[in-house]
């Protein structure tokens, strides 16, 4: 199985593919990794927006190995740095409060929602 082939034709991106992306194993027994052949070794834009449309117009839900690779391709390219895991509700809520407090304190004039 693949997850795209090279010279394939994209469904939503006008062209070919230039990617070759499938999982792969050293070993029967071995852990399941994601292997690309492309040029340059990276995913093509044309590829990545391939996916992108995949997953935004057709709902297409990729395996979790494809997803954390994807993922990770992604922030490569756009030189954003991931957190190790998720934030929790907890903490999310906590910056949300401290954010709103610093705005308020910067900007005592503008409205936020509390009449």
């Amino acid at each position: 199985m693949s997850y795209i082939r090279f010279s394939h034709p994209y469904v939503f991106v006008d062209g070919e593919s230039d990617d070759y992306i499938i999982p792969a194993s050293d070993s029967d027994d071995g852990p399941v990794y994601i292997k690309s052949y492309g040029e340059g070794g990276s995913l093509s834009n044309a590829t990545i927006m391939e996916f992108v449309c995949r997953m935004l117009r057709d709902g297409w839900r990729p395996d979790e190995l494809f997803s954390e690779w994807f993922i990770g391709q992604v922030a490569v390219r756009l030189d954003v740095r991931l957190r190790s895991g998720r934030l929790s509700l907890v903490d999310e809520r906590r910056y949300m409060v401290e954010s709103l407090a610093r705005v308020k304190k910067d900007f005592p004039d503008l409205m936020l929602g509390d009449g």
